[in-house]
Parts: structure tokens; sequence; C-alpha cells
């Protein structure tokens, strides 16, 4: 049995000695490298992180660091807990700390109002199994800056500092209200964003405010010389068609120093900016289609209170529907999210019904469950793939449209 709890700063060394076994391609070697790493756990906490641990008899075996995020579910900013670093003591492992870990942290979040969390799987494979389901994808595209429109002017743009940093949060939290998944900002974030010495801020600036900005850093091209380099994004947030134009003028200016452009995105047709779409690769898949980005999973969602979730989602609209669904979930690893209830649709107003009336009963994994909720699957493909399951057919387009979304699942934020 293991006692899960919060650390005081006394026990960041312990933590710390335990993530750089669990993690060596972090690269915390040397005394200074364990003391920077936990001057930052300490910096960094600004309320909204914390950093647990797992004891048995006193002896710390792993731990992990928690986040209270607010992501933008569609039209509600609601609670949101997230967890990376978890890890084990080299000598504990297969003792199954990380699933008690995980545990405590569903636990935890459930008690304090939240119906979703959510992470970046170390293997996919071992999340789905605790009941995490895959969100959206990212992908990684790298063409020249010439391959960018042409002839357009930057006039508005501008290094930006950390002067700078209340503006360039209004105009991120201005992008989170057009999009679903976006966990928000906080102060410190765009802080070290803007202080970063290996960081170049650019912002598009009109009235007092900033509209856009395009966070970026030079990579040295692998064997090339110091003559060589390719520019990295790190971010890209804009509040209109405009706005990126000039941002991208700024980067077709950059053609004389930089090869390639890197820019790993949400976005899955960015391709269509691009005069030449080619990532660079050579890599012509059957028959004769280029390859254009690579592609990889993002975040990892888990609904665990699946009665809270459509509480929360009072105000979304499931595709104007009037129907009486009963959800039937298979949570295995958090029994109280196991079972079926009634959700009362009513013109795409949810609400949990107080009687046990339904015209269809759908079956879903929690995981797939916490993928069709997020947007980043729809109900008839689970059908197709024979994830979920219906007590009456000729309920599915209703049912579709019900969770049906075209916003896709979008975070950036690395925790």
């Amino acid at each position: 049995m293991y006692t899960i709890r919060e650390l005081d700063q006394s026990e960041l060394d312990t933590l710390v000695e335990i993530m750089a076994a669990a993690y060596p391609g972090m690269k915390i070697v040397s005394p200074e490298d364990k003391q920077r790493t936990k001057e930052r756990f300490i910096n960094n906490q600004d309320g909204t992180i914390h950093y647990y641990g797992a004891f048995r008899d006193d002896e710390m075996v792993g731990g992990m660091r928690l986040h209270d995020f607010t992501m933008q579910l569609y039209e509600t900013r609601t609670l949101v807990g997230g967890v990376g670093m978890v890890g084990t003591h080299f000598l504990h492992k297969k003792e199954k700390v990380a699933k008690h870990l995980l545990a405590h942290f569903h636990y935890h979040y459930r008690q304090q109002g939240a119906a979703i969390t959510a992470l970046y799987p170390f293997r996919p494979d071992f999340y789905k199994q605790m009941g995490y389901g895959y969100g959206g994808k990212m992908w990684q595209y790298r063409f020249g800056p010439a391959s960018l429109p042409p002839q357009f002017d930057k006039t508005h743009l501008d290094y930006l500092t950390v002067a700078d940093r209340e503006k360039v949060l209004a105009c991120f939290d201005r992008y989170m209200s057009r999009t679903h998944g976006v966990m928000g900002k906080a102060d410190f974030e765009v802080r070290r964003l803007l202080e970063n010495p290996a960081m170049r801020v650019v912002g598009y600036r009109d009235g007092g405010q900033i509209l856009g900005y395009l966070a970026f850093t030079f990579q040295p091209v692998p064997g090339g010389s110091f003559l060589q380099n390719d520019l990295q994004i790190e971010e890209l947030v804009y509040d209109s068609p405009l706005v990126l134009r000039e941002l991208c003028a700024f980067l077709r200016s950059q053609a004389d120093q930089v090869g390639t452009i890197v820019y790993t995105s949400p976005d899955p047709n960015w391709h269509f900016l691009l005069s030449d779409p080619r990532n660079g690769s050579g890599r012509v898949l059957p028959s004769v289609c280029h390859e254009n980005a690579a592609q990889g999973l993002g975040a990892m969602y888990r609904v665990i209170n699946a009665r809270t979730l459509f509480k929360a989602m009072a105000a979304h609209d499931f595709g104007g529907q009037t129907l009486r669904l009963n959800l039937s979930l298979r949570d295995t690893f958090l029994p109280e999210n196991d079972g079926a209830f009634i959700i009362q649709f009513e013109q795409g107003q949810a609400q949990i019904a107080l009687d046990d009336r339904y015209d269809v009963t759908v079956r879903l994994d929690i995981a797939d469950f916490s993928s069709l909720v997020m947007g980043a699957i729809s109900f008839r493909e689970l059908m197709a793939y024979g994830l979920a399951e219906i007590s009456h057919p000729q309920y599915i387009p209703a049912v579709h449209s019900l969770f049906y979304s075209e916003k896709q699942p979008v975070c950036f934020s690395l925790f």
C-alpha cells in the first residue's frame, strides 16, 4: 500500500533524483543540473502546479506533477487536471507505483469537481488501458521560406519583450476562446516565453494591442556549418488572416539565412498556404503521393466523471437533437465512472434525466467515449470500427449529430 501526498520543498531533491533516472533524456546528471531542475520546480509554481510523491514505509518510490488547467471545452471554460512527469524509482519498477499515482490523480480531480483529465503519453497503449482516449493529431511541416505567400508588408511587426506580457496574454485568450481543447496560459508561462534568451518573439501591433505573435528559435542543421540553420516555430497565434499574412511575410524574408522552417501544428491544412508543400524528405508514398508532413498523436483525454461532464456542458448545443440517451460506459480503472445513466437532450440541450425512460442505449469504453466527446472521432466512425454498440440502429444519425464537431481538440501546452 502506498501513501500519496503533495510534497514540500524539502522533498524535491528526492523527486529530482527519481526523475533523473526515470527520464535520462532530460540529462539531469550533474549536481548543477539537479539544482537547476529543483529551482525550476519551485519557480514554476504559481498555485496551479503541484508535485506529489508516492511513499512506502517513508521511502519515496515515485512521483508526478499535477496541473490545474482551465481548458476551452467548446463554448465553456472548465477545470481540467493535467499530469506529467510520472516517474517510478528504478528499484521499484513493476510494483504498480504509476498505477497508484494515476488513480490518486483521478480521484483528486474528481474531488475538485473536474470532469476531464489530460496527459501526453510516454506509451499510448499503457494509458489507453487506463481509459485515456486519443485526442487531436499534430503535423510537423518542413518547408522553405520561399514557399510562403509573397508580396506582403511587415509594417505592424515588432519584437516583443516582457513589457508586452499582458497584451500577449490577452491575444492568447482571444485565440483560446475561438478554439476547443486549448489550455489557458499562466502568467509565468508568458513571462518565460518572453524572457527566454534563445527565443525570439515577433508580434503584430495595432492600436495598442497585440493581434498575433510568432515565437521561434534557430536550430543548427545536423552535419551543417555554422551558416546553416533551421527556423523552428514554437508558437504561432493570430486574430485574423491579415495578421497571419504579415507574420508569414516576416518568415519569408528569412530565406537568405534559413533553409528550412519547421512547424509542428494542429492544423491539418497548413500545406494549402505553401507553394511547394513537400517536406524535403523526398519520400513518395505509393503510388505518387509526396510526403508533406510527419504526423503524430497529441494529448490524450479521459472523462473521469461523465455526469459532471454533461453539467459542465450545459451551454453546449448537442446537434440540436431531442432524444433520451441511455449511455452505458465501461470503466474498469475508475469504478465510480462505470455503468449507465440517462441523458435527456432537448433541442440540443443536455441534462441528466431523473427517471428511467430512454429511447436508445449506446455502449462505449470510457477511452472511446472520451475521444468522442472531445470531437476527435465521430460516432459513425466508432460504429464502423466496431468500437461502439447501439440498441436501435435507426438512431445512429441522431447520436452521430449529438457528438459531431467540426472542431478538433487543439492542445500545444507542454506538461
